[in-house]
C-alpha cells in the first residue's frame, strides 16, 4: 500500500505540476483544501525565486497559518518548523526534478482551536541549515488559500471630496491657519529651515501630542502675505505658499519649488492622507530597514514595524519603519502619526507621492537645507540627538542566530581569545530562555537544562573586559503564564475596547 500512495502522490503532483504550465511555487492538492481532509503539499523548487532548483540535500518548509484572528498577512499563528535544523515534521519527499511533496491534515497539524477559521497558510521553503531559501520571483513568502477562502477583491477607493476650496485665513504668533470648506491647515515654522503642517478634518483645529518631535518652536522671523491666488509664509530661508482653489501647499527653497502637494489632505472609504507630486528626476531615501533599492522611489511600503524573517533581496517590508523621506530635492519630509500606515512612492500611481494611516493625525514636518548633512543635523534637532553608546559597544560584538548553550558560547568565546581575535561582547538569541523559539517568547527565566549556570558564565566573560548581551523581547505569547501575570497587572498594551491586545 505505502508504495502504491507513494506512486499516487507522484504522479498527482506531476500531473498538477504540468497543468500549473511549470510556474506554481506550491499548490495544494485538493485545490483551496478544507482544514479536516488530507491535503498533499507539492513545492516546484524550479519555479519562485529558484535558491533551491538543483539542492541536493533535503528540503524542509516552514509554515504557519494565517486564520481570522490574523492582523494581517503577516501574522502567523501556529507557526510550525525549527529554523536550521532537520526537523523531521517538516520534512518532504523528493519526487524528482525539483519537485517536493508532503501531506497533512490542517487541523491537526497546526493544532487549530475550535473557534479558528484557516484562510492561508504560509510557507518558505528551505535547506537543513537555512543558507537556500525557496520563495516567489520577488522573494516574498508563499500564501495559498484554504478552507475554500477566496482573496477579496479591492474595489478603487472613493474619496469623500474631490479637492477643497479656499474660506479664509489668520495668523496670530507666526502660526497661519487657512480655513477651507473640508477642514483646517495650520503651518508653523519651528526655525527657520523647519516647518510643520497639520490639516483637520474640521474647523477646529485640535493638536495632537508627537511622540516623536521634541523641539518647541523657536522664535523665527516671519513674513505673511496675500493676494487673490497665494497665500504666503516667508522664513528667513524657506517659503510656504497656500494656493486657495484648489486648496494645496507648495515649498519653495532659495527660488526653486522643492515640493507641493497634489491633493494635499484627503479622505477615502479606506483612509485617511497626504498626496504629493514628485519631481521628474526626484529620488528618494529612508522609511526604515527596507531590502528592495535604496532609491525607494517606484514601490509601496507599510508603515509598522514586522520581523521578516529569512528576508532576501526585494523584501520591501521588514523589521523597524521610520516614516520619513529624504529628497534629492533637498528636503527631509517627516510624517508625524503612530498609527498602522503606509507609503505609496509612485506605485499606484506614477509621479504621486502618498502617505496614507488608520488614523492620527495627518501632519506632516519638512526640512530643507543646502545638503543632507545639514538637513539629517536639523532633523536631529528637531526630534532629538542619539547619545552616544558606551565605548565598548563600538567593538567586536560576536554574534549569531544563535548560540544555543552555555557550552557553546563559552567554546566560542575561549576560542576567540586563544586565537587572539578581539571580542567586546557577545550576544545570546533567543535561546537563553528556551530551547526553540515556539511557545518560549517572553519567558525571563534562563534554560537551565542548557544554561546551567549562567552567572559564572557572564563574571567569566567579564574578567576578560567581555559583556554579555542578552535578546529582549517586547511582548509576551498568550500560552505563557506571564501572559497572564502581566495580563492581570495591566502591563500589557490594551486595545480600543480596554482588552489585552
Amino acid at each position: 500500500m505505502k508504495v502504491i500512495s507513494n506512486l499516487f502522490l507522484c504522479i498527482a503532483g506531476l500531473f498538477i505540476f504540468i497543468q500549473t504550465g511549470f510556474s506554481q511555487v506550491a499548490w495544494f492538492i485538493p485545490d483551496n483544501p478544507p482544514p479536516n481532509k488530507m491535503a498533499i503539499l507539492t513545492f516546484n523548487a524550479k519555479a519562485g525565486n529558484g535558491a533551491l532548483a538543483g539542492y541536493q540535500g533535503d528540503v524542509y518548509f516552514h509554515t504557519g497559518v494565517i486564520t481570522n484572528k490574523s492582523i494581517d498577512g503577516g501574522d502567523w499563528k501556529h507557526v510550525v518548523g525549527n529554523w536550521g535544523e532537520a526537523d523531521s515534521r517538516v520534512k518532504m519527499t523528493s519526487l524528482g526534478d525539483d519537485l517536493y511533496q508532503v501531506k497533512f491534515v490542517i487541523n491537526d497539524f497546526y493544532g487549530l482551536q475550535p473557534d479558528e477559521i484557516p484562510q492561508q497558510l504560509a510557507f518558505v521553503f528551505r535547506s537543513e541549515n537555512g543558507s537556500h531559501v525557496g520563495k516567489t520571483k520577488t522573494n516574498e513568502d508563499i500564501f495559498i488559500p484554504v478552507n475554500g477562502y477566496v482573496l477579496p477583491v479591492k474595489e478603487a477607493p472613493e474619496y469623500v471630496f474631490e479637492k477643497r476650496e479656499y474660506v479664509s485665513h489668520s495668523l496670530f504668533e507666526h502660526v497661519l491657519k487657512v480655513l477651507t470648506n473640508h477642514g483646517l491647515i495650520t503651518i508653523e515654522p519651528y526655525n527657520s529651515t523647519t516647518i510643520k503642517v497639520q490639516h483637520f478634518p474640521n474647523s477646529v483645529g485640535a493638536s495632537s501630542p508627537s511622540d516623536a518631535v521634541i523641539l518647541a518652536p523657536q522664535p523665527v522671523h516671519s513674513v505673511a502675505s496675500y493676494d487673490d491666488a497665494w497665500v504666503k509664509l516667508m522664513t528667513d530661508s524657506l517659503t510656504v505658499l497656500v494656493h486657495k482653489n484648489p486648496v494645496y501647499v507648495a515649498f519653495v527653497y532659495h527660488h526653486d519649488t522643492i515640493l507641493q502637494e497634489e491633493k494635499g489632505y484627503f479622505r477615502r472609504d479606506d483612509s485617511d492622507g497626504l498626496r504629493f507630486k514628485m519631481a521628474d528626476h526626484e529620488r528618494f531615501f529612508g522609511l526604515g530597514e527596507r531590502a528592495n533599492a535604496l532609491n525607494l522611489r517606484g514601490s509601496r511600503y507599510n508603515l509598522y514595524n514586522r520581523p521578516k524573517y529569512g528576508y532576501e533581496i526585494g523584501a520591501k517590508n521588514l523589521n523597524y519603519s521610520i516614516p520619513l523621506v529624504v529628497s534629492t530635492n533637498h528636503y527631509l519630509m517627516l510624517f508625524d502619526n503612530p498609527q498602522k500606515g503606509y507609503a505609496d512612492l509612485g506605485e499606484t500611481e506614477p509621479g504621486i507621492m502618498e502617505w496614507g494611516a488608520i488614523g492620527g493625525p495627518m501632519q506632516y514636518y519638512l526640512v530643507v537645507g543646502f545638503d543632507f548633512k545639514t538637513i539629517s543635523h536639523e532633523y536631529a534637532t528637531l526630534t532629538g540627538f542619539q547619545p552616544l553608546p558606551p565605548f565598548w559597544a563600538l567593538g567586536n560584538l560576536q554574534s549569531r542566530m544563535g548560540y544555543k548553550s552555555q557550552v557553546e558560547t563559552d567554546s566560542i568565546v575561549h576560542l576567540m581569545q586563544k586565537e587572539d581575535f578581539p571580542i567586546d561582547a557577545v550576544i545570546l538569541d533567543f535561546y537563553w530562555f528556551g530551547d526553540s523559539i515556539m511557545g518560549t517568547l517572553g519567558r525571563l527565566n534562563w534554560y537551565k537544562p542548557n544554561w546551567p549556570d549562567p552567572k559564572q558564565m557572564i563574571d567569566g566573560f567579564k574578567l576578560w573586559g567581555i559583556k554579555t548581551i542578552l535578546i529582549t523581547e517586547p511582548y509576551i505569547i498568550d500560552t505563557l503564564k506571564n501572559f497572564r501575570i502581566t495580563s492581570e497587572m495591566g502591563l500589557l498594551a490594551r486595545d480600543s475596547t480596554g482588552s489585552t491586545y
